[in-house]
């Protein structure tokens, strides 16, 4: 029996990059960097470097040491990594992600908080999320016509993420105002 593993985001993005074109890791980072992708998908440039490390001791990738000008090694994609890639889109096309968020395992505890600075908290991730909103829709909007379609689509789902989160949070305010009890525990409901 084979076994598929999904790669984590940032080994599908560096793949994906190298699938298209064999790069190197600076110009690797500079697409990383720019403002769309850090807004969908923040990281740093040391995690780039370590996930490039990892994907090269797992033979994804081949390097080549260029010494034209700055000597530099430029990354391939290998026939492995193409299949790595590949099965981990697949099985994260198909996949959906109902894990535990920060979020969720904090609201999982709120009523260890004070119930009005809760709902301070609450109203400021609102106005938090509004911005990111803004800027996203600005962004999308802006350079729709320039955008690739897998692009615009994901940028769309990322403000439609975004809305949701704000009306939820917009209902979670509304039910702390309407509850009389502030106390509610997980553990209340297993015994």
């Amino acid at each position: 029996m084979v076994v598929i593993e999904i790669l984590s985001k940032l080994s599908n993005l560096v793949l994906g990059l190298l699938w298209k074109k064999s790069l190197n890791p600076y110009e690797i980072t500079k697409l990383m960097e720019r403002p769309g992708i850090q807004d969908w998908f923040p990281m740093n440039v040391s995690s780039i470097y370590t996930t490039i490390k990892n994907l090269h001791k797992k033979g994804y990738i081949t390097g080549e040491i260029q010494d034209e000008g700055n000597r530099k090694t430029i990354y391939t994609l290998t026939e492995k990594g193409e299949k790595a890639l590949k099965d981990s889109l697949e099985l994260g096309l198909e996949s959906f992600n109902v894990q535990a968020t920060h979020f969720g395992t904090s609201l999982f505890h709120i009523c260890i908080l004070d119930k009005d600075e809760a709902i301070k908290l609450l109203e400021k991730r609102i106005m938090g999320l509004e911005g990111i909103k803004f800027k996203a829709t600005e962004r999308v909007s802006k350079s729709s016509l320039k955008l690739p379609f897998n692009f615009k689509m994901m940028q769309k789902s990322n403000i439609e993420r975004i809305k949701t989160e704000i009306k939820i949070t917009s209902e979670l305010i509304d039910e702390i105002k309407a509850e009389d009890q502030w106390n509610s525990s997980f553990i209340d409901f297993m015994q």
